[in-house]
Parts: C-alpha cells; structure tokens; sequence
C-alpha cells in the first residue's frame, strides 16, 4: 500500500475535519456576498467616474500567453 494511502487511512478523521475546516473558510452566506458585490460596484463605479482615480479590479492568477509557433503565419 502507497505510504500516502497508509497516512490518510491511519489520520483521515483528523483530515477531513481540517479540510472541512478550510472549505467552511471559503463558504459566503448570500448577505455577505451581496454586500461584496455592492462594495466592489461602488468602487468600480467610482473609478471610472474620476479621471486618474484608481479602478477596482478583481485579482486574479494568469498562465502566461504563450507565443505562437513560427510556421504560423498571419496576413
């Protein structure tokens, strides 16, 4: 048996409740939401109604763009 199954079948009480630990971190009840959304609207509002005022953005992790092959041609 993989070491990893034998860890996990010997902890997976203690597992599962640190993971459920996490997934309930990560759970919005529907008030929190809308009130983050209507936080995020103001302030995205806000940006494009200044000029120069910063606008809010949603971060997110991107994979680079990978370039394209040099037998591709475009005209």
């Amino acid at each position: 048996m993989p070491v990893i199954t034998t860890i996990y079948n010997a902890y997976s009480h203690k597992i599962n409740s640190l993971l459920s630990d996490i997934e309930e971190q990560f759970t919005l009840d529907e008030h929190a939401l809308i009130s983050i959304t209507s936080h995020f609207h103001k302030l995205f509002n806000l940006g494009l109604s200044e000029y120069g005022h910063p606008m809010a953005m949603m971060y997110v992790f991107t994979q680079p763009t990978p370039s394209r092959p040099s037998h591709v041609k475009f005209y």
